[in-house]
Formats: structure tokens, C-alpha cells, sequence
């Protein structure tokens, strides 16, 4: 099932159609009119045959064709998302597969398909993302704010110089930890400066530089 980032930072209940063949109890026996919808062949069943090997018999199993009638059925299934949930878990919904005869049904197991997010890339708790800068404000200081996957904004402000590719943190604004809801991963945002063009500069900001910035 897929799930956007927001949704695992947040959580969600929704509903997921899964269809599957059910035994059509009684049908077998003695056909009536409300079996008139059991329409579709049941998966084979297991049987135990005695096979002779020389002086030996020995027992195996083997599938056969089943007698039982069956009907193709939707059911509706409440799914939780939990915050803090990841790529590859698992919501296993027990006994709600499909019937085989003299078998107990099987799980439904659905696996979370986590998809991208244009903004954040998450690594296991942590969030991370990106924002750009010019030269000015990597010299000087910047302010920028983030939205966060519950709608807040994030404010990151810097005071000073900010290196090339350098990274802050901001602690506790990452993923729940689906453990333990109370604690929260960290928000890792890189910054990029944005160099100015060759043909933005004059010769006298060129000549500026030169004189007043070390090699």
C-alpha cells in the first residue's frame, strides 16, 4: 500500500478493497438457491495418498482438484497507519486470505510503499532537505523557513558565516519513532550556496574583494 511521508509522519486510517475466493458453506452437500453466486473453483486441497516403494508404503501429499464450491468476495479492510511507520512494514490482518478447503485461511499482509517527497528524504527518524542561499547570506546570516509534514513552519535562522554545503540541525523536528511516539528523530538541512554570475560583478565589487578577503 502506499503511503505519502506526510502520512507516516502524521498517521492515517483509510480502507483498502481486497478480493479473495470463500468457501461456500453447505454448497457442496446440497445446492440451494443462495448458492446460485458460488460461480468459482476453489483452490485445490491437499490429500494424503499412500504410495508403495518396493517392500515399503509410504504416505505423501499430493493437490487434487476440490469439490467444494467457492465465490470471489471484496472485503474491506481498516488500515492504521501509525506515525513513525516506515518503507517495508507490515499490517497483517490474520485469518482474512483466501479459503483452501480443509485449511485454515491464510493472512492478508500488506507492506508500506513509502513515496517520494519533493521536499524531505527521510533515513530512518531523521529528515533531510535542502535550501538555498545567496553568497551575501552565507557571509552574513540568512532566515529561511521550512514547512513541516504536519504544516508548521520551521524557522532556520543563521547568524554569521555558513561554510559551503554546511549542515544544521534541528532537534527533535524529524520522524516519530514508531517505538516510542514521544521521541522524534532530527531535521537535517544542508545549505547550498547560490555563487553569483561572472557578469554580476563589477570591477569595483571585483577589486573589493581582492583587497579585503583573504586567499
Amino acid at each position: 500500500v502506499k503511503v505519502t511521508l506526510e502520512n507516516l509522519y502524521n498517521g492515517q486510517e483509510v480502507a483498502s478493497q481486497v478480493s479473495r475466493k470463500v468457501i461456500c458453506r453447505g454448497c457442496k452437500e446440497q445446492w440451494t438457491e443462495k448458492c446460485n453466486r458460488c460461480t468459482a473453483g476453489c483452490a485445490n486441497e491437499i490429500e494424503i495418498v499412500h504410495v508403495r516403494m518396493g517392500p515399503m508404503v509410504m504416505q505423501q501429499q499430493q493437490e487434487v482438484a476440490s469439490k467444494q464450491r467457492c465465490r470471489d468476495e471484496s472485503t474491506t479492510l481498516p488500515i492504521t497507519v501509525e506515525p513513525g511507520m516506515a518503507n517495508g512494514d507490515e499490517i497483517v490482518f490474520k485469518g482474512m486470505g483466501e479459503h483452501r478447503p480443509n485449511m485454515i485461511p491464510g493472512d492478508v499482509v500488506l507492506t508500506i510503499r513509502e513515496e517520494p517527497h519533493e521536499v524531505f528524504e527521510r533515513k530512518g527518524i531523521h529528515l533531510h532537505t535542502e535550501v538555498e542561499i545567496s553568497l551575501k547570506e552565507a557571509l552574513l546570516g540568512f532566515e529561511r523557513s521550512v514547512t513541516q509534514l504536519d504544516g508548521r513552519s520551521i524557522v532556520i535562522a543563521v547568524q554569521g558565516v555558513t561554510p559551503p554545503f554546511g549542515v544544521l540541525k534541528v532537534v527533535d523536528e524529524g520522524m516519530p519513532n514508531r517505538g516510542d511516539p514521544t521521541q522524534r528523530g532530527t531535521m537535517y538541512v544542508k545549505c547550498r550556496i547560490k555563487m553569483p554570475k561572472e557578469d554580476q560583478l563589477s570591477e569595483i565589487q571585483r577589486k573589493w574583494l581582492q583587497d579585503n578577503f583573504p586567499n
